[in-house]
């Protein structure tokens, strides 16, 4: 079966849109004044975006759409050093999955139901592994 759709949201604990405050970066680059409030937000705007390409991380609360065109895929399990039915997700740190669907073979797309995958967001990379039983 053909997996689709795989919506997941890689977050950290912030809850603004960027790790620091324009208060907080004023304050740390000595700014008193407002007329440089356009050029500090773009800094820390390009600043996030730096880190967050080079680390694999994100930074703020973010929601990605993941698609994948094949069967569950095997991946090596560093922790085993077995092949496991995985998937590793690109972005970092698994918060939550919104839903995973999947495409069957009559092309009809089918919700993949929370009991029939298991989401591991404890490593360095997010990981969706089937359910135990579950084909």
């Amino acid at each position: 079966m053909a997996k689709h759709g795989k919506k997941f949201t890689a977050a950290a604990s912030q809850v603004e849109d960027r790790p620091y405050t324009l208060e907080e970066a004023k304050a740390h680059l000595r700014v008193d004044l407002s007329d440089e409030d356009e050029s500090v937000m773009a800094y820390l705007a390009a600043a996030r975006g730096y880190l967050e390409e080079i680390t694999g991380r994100c930074l703020v609360p973010q929601t990605w759409d993941y698609f994948i065109d094949n069967e569950w895929p095997f991946e090596l399990n560093v922790d085993t050093g077995g092949l496991d039915q995985l998937i590793l997700l690109p972005k970092s740190p698994l918060v939550s999955v919104t839903s995973i669907s999947y495409v069957d073979g009559n092309g009809v797309t089918q919700p993949l139901g929370p009991s029939q995958y298991v989401t591991d967001g404890a490593g360095f990379v997010g990981r969706i592994y089937p359910a135990y039983g579950v084909e």
